[in-house]
């Protein structure tokens, strides 16, 4: 469940009972619907889907034990034990029933007719800043406080329910019910800390700080005049820091949700260079602001609590308490509310240190995990399982991958976090988490599917200090992957879909409706113009909240046109039942005091409809064709009838129809396949009002009538047969198709469609295919066209057409260096189609020679090389080629040397390293910035500085050589050094290119 963003409102009850008037007139016929008179299925299909791999539902955090809290003070060290807390967080009501009794038996048989079948399983926690224990047991990393880690082993009791827990130094606030979080950088607690993550620091990233400035934001509630900021810094401090001021553009509300009409000002005064620590006081210029915030670039590495037994408490920054405001006459007035978090001033930090102590409260249970696997909700079904990060360790998320792994439970992925741009964590900040997540997931288990980052908002956006104009949150968080060399391991996308928070009354309730296919339409153009191609696309949490015929329709509407648009996956939001939120509902079906079934929802209805009657329910490619219908305007122009098609694997056609006009039946025939329609029997499935109708009184609500479609037989369809489609109403149509139905066929493509290697290296690419007409039908891969000693293997050798292939392409050292045209087959019963794949081997004399891996940076990441500080791999500035590796920044200061480095040893027959470089030296003076190489022979302890400290007044690409003995080993070491000075605004990088060995 997404956590209400700032400033956003959301009114209860809108979308349950928000009927208002269609606008759409009296047009009935095709020949008073305007020039096109059929609904009309295109000839070629639009993507391929199975429902068994992408039409699901969730499990969530269930609050039934909402006034169980528990606190470690009290010796609760694991989720069994301890006693009842002080502070449960405000706004939910306790429900009337326990997970048990919300999953059991009849409950989930129930689940099981529903049309959703694969399951998501949702991770509460990175959304109320509480470290998850998964388990029911576990250890902290100093004794009774510290950094979790939940364990558990086959043989361990099942894990029933597991709980989130504070963390200790928070200091994201959103004041006020629901979304009160306590911030420590405003709390009035001198004793307590705002504390950043220790798991972003260049000790654990491998990348230079300054890719992840760490800052503390508060919001003054209103436009305020300022000119004092005192900062009560605790362990570790920043020694160097600035104070900033958020200058919106007109028309802005605020830096998180306008994040590119406004910029971040140092005030007069606010920039400290040698800070040390205590409370420090800043007399900043008179201005006026309503967001004020601490950047913080320098730490002092002193301890959290003088404890240095954990690297981690010496890493990043802590803050005990903020003010702002305003001295006048010596007196200085706090613009800050203090208190605990009913009261505080918001607050919102860039990250929080996931540690708990003696303060850290038991708050919301999740379903156990063993819970969820055995109680039928996955309909033996691989699950995907989630694991924290935001407040939590590498290791606690590996330990429960191992535990479900012992327990033999089977993952279908891993979503990685949940929700980070609703926490406002920077994407370059979540890229560097997930990709130490990765890391260490892979490493215990390397075929799991790993994916992310879930977002909030598929539009996310966030600040950006450097270019306010590049805030889209998804492009960077793909390029820090790629930069970081892991984008190779994000095999799925994820983000939420919650339009209904944006609806304001019944007019916006019901535009929601009729905007929906343009709207997911632009979701996924935008989406497709960020993310690879071959990365997959998922909604991982959906809901209308609301449970009237418009909310089923829309629920309709929605996956139609995603699907048919590529979506990979849709979850729904979510299968346990509970009490209405604010009178709307996320539910499939109502319960009793009980927690057992008592009714079905819309959206049950209409997903019910989706997955066993317009889909066949089975574990099976599907084909899915956009479709065009006759001009059905509404007032406000949108079109009253939307239509989607799918070409089954049992031979037969699905043509779902939705009518959002509430007065308007309409009639027309349907053309399939070039001119013809349905032929014989057509089943016709029709939901709308006369079979569903909600009442709803206060949280409470049920419908009545509360029945499924309405099925009749067209026992003799023809192709001029027209079909009724009733107001306000959803119509599945079925049967067969006479004449010509478009042959099996299908396309193949190879991402990335090119790659390098060093001979006796091996290579992989990703084969896809898609099935363009037809049916899925099995393709079998191969390949020609490798040069001498290298081979090719798929995993698997063949798929169904809609299916993906691993290529592993291996050389020998032996293959000769050059530039292979790699033909990709894959063999249907239909034919056969191919791809191109670019096969560069570099060897002696090529890009890159000897032992040398990656020189010619023509992977396009910094494989094969250890990287420390700015680096990166750029297109366009290169020596040759379409890569070169940037070591520095040309665009921002980056304080201190940067290099890659690489350990190789020297070919038989080499004498001679050379490598390119071209420095791009603002300081102007080898005294503050500079580039250099060096080169250590390992195997005999001799060192040469190949390239000693140079700022040339030129950006001209040079060649540096150096010699070398063939058999030893050699460290070669790449370095640009900048000296850090923001305020002179003159950053030196050096770009290098073409490192070989001949």
């Amino acid at each position: 469940m997404p956590r209400f963003r700032r400033k956003t409102t959301v009114t209860s009850g809108l979308v349950v009972g928000a009927l208002v008037a269609a606008g759409a007139g009296t047009l009935h016929s095709a020949s008073a619907a305007g020039s096109a008179t059929a609904i009309t299925v295109a000839a070629t299909s639009s993507a391929s889907f199975n429902p068994y791999q992408g039409l699901g539902t969730t499990i969530d955090s269930f609050d039934a034990v909402q006034g169980m809290t528990h606190n470690l003070a009290n010796g609760d060290t694991d989720p069994s034990g301890g006693s009842p807390g002080t502070r449960p967080k405000p706004g939910f009501d306790a429900d009337l029933f326990t997970t048990a009794q919300a999953m059991s038996p009849g409950n989930m048989a129930h689940l099981a007719t529903s049309g959703l079948r694969p399951l998501s399983y949702r991770l509460v926690t990175e959304l109320r800043e509480e470290a998850w224990h998964w388990g029911n047991g576990g250890t902290f990393s100093e004794g009774t406080k510290g950094y979790w880690d939940s364990s558990g082993t086959a043989t361990s009791a099942p894990v029933t329910e597991s709980y989130g827990y504070d963390i200790a130094h928070g200091g994201t606030s959103l004041p006020g019910g629901e979304n009160a979080y306590i911030s420590r950088l405003d709390d009035g607690n001198a004793s307590s800390f705002w504390k950043s993550n220790p798991y972003l620091d260049q000790k654990y990233t491998g990348q230079s700080n300054a890719l992840h400035p760490t800052w503390a934001v508060v919001d003054l509630g209103k436009s305020t005049t300022i000119n004092t900021v005192k900062i009560a810094w605790a362990d570790p401090y920043a020694v160097s820091y600035q104070v900033q001021t958020w200058v919106p553009d007109s028309g802005a509300t605020s830096p998180f949700d306008d994040p590119d009409k406004g910029v971040w000002k140092t005030a007069s005064g606010g920039s400290v260079t040698h800070g040390t620590g205590g409370t420090a006081t800043l007399s900043i210029g008179s201005t006026k602001a309503e967001f004020a915030r601490v950047l913080m670039q320098a730490s002092s590495g002193t301890c959290a609590n003088g404890d240095s037994s954990d690297a981690r408490n010496c890493l990043g920054f802590a803050i005990k308490e903020l003010y702002v405001g305003k001295t006048s006459g010596g007196t200085f007035t706090d613009a800050v509310k203090h208190g605990d978090e009913t009261v505080q001033s918001a607050t919102y930090t860039s990250s929080n240190d996931p540690v708990e102590d003696a303060s850290s409260v038991r708050q919301f249970d999740q379903p156990g995990i063993d819970t969820v696997f055995d109680s039928g909700a996955a309909q033996n079904l691989p699950v995907m399982v989630p694991v924290p990060v935001l407040y939590s360790t590498p290791e606690n998320a590996v330990d429960l991958i191992k535990y479900l792994e012992a327990k033999g439970r089977r993952i279908a992925s891993v979503e990685i976090g949940e929700e980070a741009d609703g926490q406002y964590t920077t994407p370059e900040d979540y890229a560097a988490l997930w990709s130490q997540w990765a890391t260490a997931i892979h490493a215990f288990d390397p075929a799991l599917v790993l994916g992310g980052p879930a977002l909030q908002d598929s539009t996310a956006a966030a600040w950006n200090d450097t270019d306010k104009t590049a805030t889209d949150w998804g492009t960077r968080f793909i390029a820090a992957l790629r930069a970081d060399g892991h984008l190779g391991d994000l095999k799925f996308y994820s983000f939420e879909q919650y339009p209904v928070f944006n609806v304001k009354n019944s007019t916006d309730a019901y535009n929601l409706l009729l905007n929906e296919p343009s709207r997911s339409a632009g979701v996924l153009a935008q989406l497709k113009a960020t993310i690879p191609a071959d990365i997959p696309l998922m909604v991982t949490e959906q809901s209308s909240y609301g449970d009237d015929v418009q909310d089923g329709l829309w629920q309709a509407d929605f996956l139609g046109s995603m699907f048919t648009g590529g979506l990979a996956a849709d979850y729904n939001y979510q299968a346990l039942p509970q009490h209405l939120f604010s009178g709307m509902a996320s539910n499939l079906f109502t319960a009793d005091s009980n927690g057992q079934w008592t009714g079905n929802t819309s959206t049950y209805f209409a997903s019910s409809i989706l997955g066993n009657t317009w889909l066949q329910p089975v574990d099976a490619a599907q084909q899915l064709y956009p479709v065009t219908v006759p001009s059905t305007p509404a007032s406000t122009g949108q079109q009253l009838l939307t239509a989607y098609a799918v070409h089954r694997p049992d031979g037969t056609w699905a043509l779902m129809v939705i009518n959002k006009s509430k007065t308007a039946t309409y009639k027309f025939p349907v053309s399939i396949s070039g001119g013809n329609g349905f032929s014989g029997a057509v089943d016709s499935y029709s939901w709308g009002p006369k079979q569903y109708a909600w009442s709803q009184s206060g949280n409470n609500g049920s419908a009545s009538p509360d029945n499924g479609p309405a099925h009749t037989t067209i026992s003799s369809a023809g192709k001029a047969t027209s079909y009724t489609f009733l107001p306000f109403s959803m119509t599945v149509l079925r049967g067969t198709v006479a004449g010509s139905i478009p042959g099996n066929d299908f396309s193949i493509i190879a991402s990335p469609t090119s790659a390098s290697v060093v001979a006796g290296a091996s290579t992989t690419t990703t084969v896809a295919t898609t099935t363009t007409s037809g049916s899925a039908q099995a393709v079998t891969l191969s390949t020609s066209g490798l040069p001498t000693g290298a081979a090719a293997t798929f995993n698997p050798a063949s798929v169904t057409s809609g299916g993906s292939a691993a290529a592993t392409i291996t050389t020998a050292a032996a293959t000769p260096a050059g530039t292979y045209p790699v033909t990709v087959t894959g063999t249907g019963t239909s034919g056969t189609h191919t791809a191109t794949f670019t096969l560069i081997v570099t060897g002696r004399g090529g890009g890159t020679g000897g032992s040398v891996v990656n020189g010619d940076f023509e992977t396009g990441d910094l494989t094969g090389w250890t990287r420390s500080g700015t680096t990166s791999v750029i297109t366009g500035t290169v020596h040759s080629g379409g890569h070169a590796a940037l070591v520095g920044s040309y665009k921002k200061e980056t304080n201190g040397d940067s290099s890659i480095a690489q350990t190789f040893t020297a070919a038989p027959g080499t004498s001679t390293l050379s490598f390119w470089y071209r420095s791009d030296c603002q300081d102007g003076d080898a005294g503050y910035g500079w580039s250099t190489a060096t080169l250590v022979d390992t195997t005999t302890g001799a060192g040469t500085t190949a390239l000693p400290h140079t700022c040339p007044a030129d950006t001209d690409w040079h060649q540096i050589t150096s010699p070398i003995t063939a058999g030893d080993t050699y460290t070669l070491t790449l370095t640009s050094h900048d000296d850090g000075d923001s305020g002179s605004a003159d950053p030196t990088s050096t770009t290098y290119d073409d490192v070989t060995v001949t």
